[in-house]
């Protein structure tokens, strides 16, 4: 190792506060666990955004005529998007129907106290 690689791998391992840093051997059983819990948890977010994908409703994506290409899947960003407009949609759709039924009881009680009135 010449002198001038010797002293950048010094510089290298120095931190601001002028502390040697000192770096951890990994054997390989740990990096293969290491990997194995990775490849595991990005295997769960993938089911995850497969089951979203599933529960949303998506535009019909345009293709050319006679295209014999797959559809890829949404990415992940256009899914949570998608996800987020649905959800505003339906709390929406659900606040208009609340109101309508709160509206349609205050007729029917409007009407049933008119009735009462004439009998």
């Amino acid at each position: 190792m010449s002198y001038v690689d010797h002293v950048t791998q010094w510089l290298n391992e120095q931190t601001c506060d002028g502390a040697v840093k000192r770096r951890r051997k990994v054997s390989r059983r740990q990096r293969v666990a290491a990997n194995d819990r990775e490849r595991r948890r990005m295997r769960q977010l993938n089911t995850a955004f497969d089951r979203l994908r599933q529960q949303i409703p998506t535009p019909a994506l345009q293709t050319s005529a006679g295209s014999d290409r797959t559809q890829r899947p949404l990415s992940r960003i256009q899914t949570l998007r998608l996800a987020i407009d649905y959800i505003a949609f339906m709390m929406n759709t659900l606040d208009r129907s609340a109101s309508l039924s709160l509206s349609y009881l205050r007729l029917a009680c409007a009407v049933n106290t008119d009735q009462t009135k004439l009998n």
